[in-house]
């Protein structure tokens, strides 16, 4: 699944290169790879990345947006016209579906499989109310975790996160993650300073097997803490 993340990730650098080339070049002069980090005002080490499949980070998705005028929703999904016009925030809408049947138990682990289940139970999706707000993943660093860029995360502002939850944090500053909530950290993983909170997220896969990083958030600087419901992951 990571390696054809990865490819569809290089075609479609190859898409943007070939929008500026057709597009912008003349403006600038020049249709090089040099032409093209100098007009996004970035470096020729972060354009090597991404041919190679790495997924831009959130403000490189911004900068591409503002500079070659291309969809948020394509430059996260690959899904669509990459030149749609976005009005306002992108809103999604869930459906209340009937209640389904739980089929059974789905095992997860290396001993054998699970069996269904012989009496009725019945589950439904969890209901949207306003503490319920929805966010796109961007980049690749919760593939661990089941989420994977362009996915769509329903958070409940209302819900304390317990430790190991997959959670949408937000920072006085605007700026917003995905990350897996740590507290107050565990030991043998990660302890953080006194007055922070500890999050956990993964380097990129580019070079074999993701390796976990830590990062430690003021408690003075959290504003929104929600966990992950659930995870839309086709749209």
């Amino acid at each position: 699944m990571q390696e054809r993340n990865k490819k569809i990730l290089e075609i479609g650098f190859e898409i943007l290169y070939n929008i500026f080339s057709s597009r912008i070049s003349k403006e600038v002069g020049g249709s090089s790879i040099s032409s093209f980090t100098d007009y996004l005002g970035v470096s020729r080490g972060k354009v090597d990345a991404w041919k190679k499949g790495q997924h831009p980070k959130a403000e490189d998705l911004r900068l591409l947006h503002d500079k070659l005028g291309i969809a948020y929703r394509w430059l996260v999904t690959g899904e669509g016209d990459p030149f749609e016009e976005e009005t306002g925030n992108v809103t999604i809408v869930m459906k209340k579906e009937n209640p389904l049947t739980l089929f059974g138990f789905a095992s997860c682990g290396i001993d054998g499989w699970g069996g269904t289940i012989p009496y009725s139970v019945s589950v439904t999706l969890p209901s949207v109310h306003e503490g319920m707000i929805a966010v796109m993943a961007s980049g690749d660093s919760m593939i661990p975790a089941g989420i994977g860029s362009g996915q769509i995360c329903y958070c409940d502002t209302t819900k304390e996160p317990g430790l190991g939850d997959a959670v949408y944090v937000q920072r006085t500053d605007g700026l917003g993650a995905i990350k897996v909530y740590l507290g107050k950290g565990m030991p043998g993983l990660h302890i953080p300073d006194e007055g922070k909170t500890a999050f956990q997220g993964w380097l990129s896969p580019a070079d074999g097997a993701q390796k976990p990083f830590f990062m430690d958030v003021s408690d003075d600087a959290l504003i929104t803490l929600a966990p992950v419901i659930f995870v839309q992951r086709r749209m």
